[in-house]
């Protein structure tokens, strides 16, 4: 036990440069929030340094393993709930951290997991795409069908 001032304090092991998976899924809220916040407030428009009005889709992308973690899915939940622009993309190769995807996600594929979240005409959530990650231009048809989902009509570069 390390010992400060003639005491003896237990010893904590705390690192600052630790990255869980899935750690950068709840910036994704922050961002897709503020660009709600600035779509909807004239107010802000002159910000133009952060925001051009609010025409962005927060964008993530994350692996397969790492959609089991809580970190994703309150992304999922809040992103979801407040019905902000983001767009995330899940690179799911079968497996996770070298086992089967039947020993980390539920029904084996992240998408029927989450089909709960797919929005309906009754009810908002998200809207759920499955394409081939290789498939380049069913990739660029997927994101281009988000954008229109956001209210943008081209991704902004």
């Amino acid at each position: 036990m390390p010992r400060a001032n003639g005491k003896t304090w237990p010893r904590k092991k705390l690192d600052r440069r630790l990255s869980p998976t899935a750690a950068q899924m709840p910036r994704l809220v922050g961002l897709g929030y503020a660009s709600k916040l600035y779509r909807q407030n004239p107010a802000l428009h002159d910000f133009t340094q952060f925001s051009q009005n609010g025409n962005e889709i927060a964008f993530g992308t994350i692996g397969n393993a790492s959609t089991s973690e809580g970190l994703f899915f309150e992304t999922i939940n809040a992103a979801g709930v407040l019905q902000i622009p983001v767009l995330m993309s899940v690179w799911d190769d079968g497996y996770g951290i070298s086992v089967p995807q039947s020993y980390h996600t539920t029904k084996e594929s992240i998408s029927k997991a989450l089909a709960g979240f797919q929005r309906t005409e009754e009810a908002p959530g998200w809207e759920i795409i499955v394409v081939k990650g290789w498939d380049y231009s069913a990739l660029i048809e997927a994101y281009q069908k988000q954008n229109a989902f956001a209210g943008l009509s081209t991704c902004r570069s």
